[in-house]
């Protein structure tokens, strides 16, 4: 329902980096580089190459529950007085306590695209990137080149 990653069942009669693994439980299919999609696509033939590719190393870093958690911290806080943050947002929406014009995502990515926490939240994730630089050197950050 939620397309959150609930079970994992790995057959191999290889290694294989269990703790890379258990990140993976509680994420969102989109986090994982929308695996829902590529897999009913066919685009992903082998789980285990997948989830070695240079995309995903950041989510199996230790630091990156930290970093989950601040922008949740983000998200949940009300940066603007006036304004609800964007959990109680999401979750008016949910509980249809409002009816937007718009479908309900698109409604809550405009609101936040619009808003002080899309800032916030890319001045964190680049943080987290530039000060794990030298562990994830393959992503890239404004003013790196």
């Amino acid at each position: 329902k939620y397309q959150i990653v609930e079970t994992i069942t790995c057959l191999s009669k290889e290694p294989f980096p269990t703790s890379n693994y258990i990140c993976l439980f509680g994420q969102h299919e989109q986090l994982l580089n929308n695996l829902r999609a590529r897999y009913n696509e066919n685009l992903i033939t082998d789980l285990y190459s997948y989830f070695t590719e240079p995309w995903c190393l950041a989510i199996f870093h230790d630091r990156f529950i930290d970093l989950r958690k601040e922008l949740r911290q983000i998200l949940a806080s009300k940066e603007e007085e006036a304004l609800l943050s964007i959990e109680e947002l999401a979750h008016q929406i949910e509980d249809e306590e409002i009816n937007p014009t718009e479908k309900p995502r698109q409604n809550l990515k405009r609101i936040f695209e619009d808003s002080i926490y899309k800032t916030l939240v890319e001045r964190r994730t680049l943080d987290y990137l530039r000060y794990n630089r030298h562990l994830l050197p393959m992503y890239a950050w404004p003013g790196i080149i």
